[in-house]
């Protein structure tokens, strides 16, 4: 048995981009959730699952969490708006992590990018962000990010998750 797959779901890339630089610092294996089929997650001691952030949910960990016959080793989400300890624990009850180690990762926004239903979901919340007496510094930086493309990822971010892994890793 292998030890450590990193599974991951990315709509835009910044997920793809965490998951790579984790496959790097664990020499972890890394695919793209559609190729983790129930025989390849079963090959390996340890599955970390890190999907995009949208409306809330983290895209794919539901048809992940139903191929794996035990819980993952850690689970990360990947989101554009500034991550607080609240934002935190509000993502993790969302998704049903539980006591699964969780990660809430920044990434990043280009509005030429987007689909265009994901275009109109953001000039909604556009809308309703200019409609506003007054902002969080989450809200003031998303207005800006219309003008101008984000790229909030950071390697250094992932720190903890793989120091975890290590140690889970090396205490086998």
């Amino acid at each position: 048995m292998q030890d450590i797959l990193v599974v991951f779901d990315s709509k835009y890339g910044w997920t793809r981009q965490y998951a790579a630089w984790l496959g790097e610092d664990l020499r972890a294996d890394v695919v793209e959730r559609t190729a983790a089929n129930r025989e390849i997650l079963e090959k390996y001691s340890k599955v970390v699952y890190g999907g995009g952030l949208y409306l809330g949910r983290i895209r794919g960990l539901r048809q992940v969490r139903a191929r794996l016959a035990r819980p993952f080793a850690a689970v990360f989400a990947v989101g554009l708006a500034l991550i607080t300890q609240e934002s935190t624990e509000q993502v993790r009850a969302a998704n049903g992590v539980g006591y699964i180690p969780f990660f809430l990762l920044r990434g990043g926004m280009d509005m030429n990018a987007l689909t265009w239903l994901d275009r109109r979901l953001m000039g909604g919340l556009r809308h309703m962000l200019r409609r506003k007496a007054t902002l969080t510094e989450s809200e003031r930086e998303l207005l800006g990010i219309w003008e101008h493309a984000a790229d909030f990822a950071d390697k250094a971010t992932l720190a903890p998750l793989v120091a975890l892994l290590e140690e889970r890793t090396s205490s086998k």
